[in-house]
């Protein structure tokens, strides 16, 4: 079974799924975060996770960075490929991160399933 990453984001967040600073009330949950992708997400990262064979997805809020709130809470990306390789980047509606393709994957269950046309699916 393939193992996820999740990225303690160490790149600057580009984009943001809410506009507030990260209370209580904009929190993304990763439903929101789901949404945001299935609505927005940048067309040549949904051919790489397509390509690279993702069928395993984290998802997951990120509403600070190294323990400082971001200006914007956003969310969290991280999709298994093939060969072991994690695809990972960060944003939402406002906008989203360069993606980073990184060759460590660590030990995390996948709380979302890629379907055959890139969108996301919440495990139950």
């Amino acid at each position: 079974m393939l193992r996820l990453l999740v990225l303690a984001t160490s790149f600057a967040t580009f984009g943001a799924l809410f506009s507030g600073a990260g209370t209580a009330a904009t929190q993304p949950t990763p439903a929101s975060c789901v949404v945001a992708w299935d609505q927005g997400a940048p067309t040549y990262v949904v051919h790489q996770i397509l390509v690279g064979n993702a069928r395993l997805a984290f998802v997951a809020p990120a509403i600070e960075h190294d323990g400082v709130p971001l200006a914007r809470a956003s969310c969290t990306f991280s999709f298994a490929l093939r060969h072991g390789r994690m695809l990972s980047l960060s944003g939402g509606n406002h906008g989203w991160s360069r993606p980073s393709l990184i060759a460590l994957p660590l030990s995390v269950g996948p709380n979302a399933v890629v379907n055959r046309d890139g969108t996301l699916a919440l495990r139950r």
